[in-house]
């Protein structure tokens, strides 16, 4: 019968990406990816109760590197679907202050 040496503990090594960035560990997930999804259902429930539903509304969460941040991709819609998210709009100009970062008159 052949004895096993016995091996040494073996230290957890974080992934590291070919351009040198580390990849979280699952548990870590950054407090602006929860932030981030939070703001896109605000946003789906919001456009829900205007009557619009954005098909393709998503949460683009790049690999992670010192300056990629999550997005909310708004994503691709029919004319009727953007008609309807103008007139959303429109109805709703001036109920809201617009958050930083946001675009349009007055950014």
């Amino acid at each position: 019968m052949e004895e096993r040496a016995a091996k040494a503990p073996v230290e957890p090594v974080e992934p590291v990406e070919p351009d040198g960035t580390v990849e979280p560990e699952e548990d870590e997930e950054p407090d602006e990816v929860e932030e981030a999804e939070a703001v896109c259902g605000e946003l789906a429930e919001a456009l829900k109760e205007a009557g619009v539903t954005l098909p393709s509304l998503w949460l683009d969460v790049p690999r992670r590197t010192w300056w990629a941040a999550p997005l909310v991709d708004l994503g691709r819609c029919n004319v009727a679907t953007a008609r309807a998210l103008a007139a959303a709009l429109r109805r709703g100009v001036g109920r809201a202050e617009p958050g930083p970062g946001s675009c349009g008159p007055g950014s």
